[in-house]
């Protein structure tokens, strides 16, 4: 009886390695994405030069979003990495991975939150010595910025970042700075009259150009 029970609990268990391959709802679009498409990357079984690589992947016109899975085993049952909720076709993990060999797959995610079959499990190895280029989430990049004006300095180099308004070169690049500024102040918009397209289109080709009247 307490061996059953063993076994119970790591069926349970591998059952959730698999999530969601158990319970797909339908099958990932797994014919040759086209050249306007994004390519399957990196190569399968490449050694990448940054670590993490950034991963793309066939774009599948149901996906409301992606979920993506690492794992140093090919099973996916030992130090699983799980990202959800990629919203395009392709992600830069958030932060660098183990040198070695991996082992990713992606899965699909409708609006209705249907789960689609996992990809084919693709590889690469991530050598030692190469640069480390971590993403940070979107959240924390836009939680960081601080309002506007956005200038490029900090307060500690603010001293530093305005003198060098009065150097040769800095007075010159302000200077054009300046009469731009001022120059777009009054400039009065003027929106393009926009004309219906016709119903049928002529079988030749035609480019259509934007004249500037101030360019001359």
């Amino acid at each position: 009886m307490r061996f059953s029970w063993i076994r119970k609990v790591a069926a349970w268990a591998g059952a959730l390695v698999l999530w969601p391959t158990l319970w797909a709802s339908f099958l990932l679009d797994s014919a040759p994405p086209s050249l306007h498409h994004p390519q399957l990357a990196p190569a399968d079984g490449a050694t990448v030069a940054v670590n993490p690589p950034a991963l793309t992947w066939r774009v599948d016109e149901r996906a409301a979003s992606y979920t993506v899975e690492f794992s140093p085993t090919p099973e996916f049952d030992r130090d699983l990495i799980r990202a959800r909720s990629i919203p395009q076709a392709y992600y830069n993990h958030t932060a660098a991975l183990a040198e070695g060999r991996w082992f990713w797959r992606y899965y699909a995610v409708t609006k209705a939150g249907e789960i689609s079959n996992a990809s084919a499990v693709q590889s690469f190895v991530v050598p030692a010595g190469i640069p480390w280029l971590p993403l940070p989430p979107i959240d924390a990049v836009l939680a960081a910025m601080p309002g506007h004006p956005r200038v490029f300095t900090t307060p500690g180099e603010l001293d530093e970042f305005r003198a060098r308004r009065q150097t040769p070169a800095g007075r010159i690049a302000w200077e054009q700075i300046r009469l731009k500024a001022d120059e777009a102040l009054h400039v009065k918009i003027v929106r393009p009259e926009l004309l219906p397209l016709p119903e049928r289109f002529e079988t030749h080709r035609r480019q259509v150009f934007w004249l500037d009247p101030k360019s001359g």
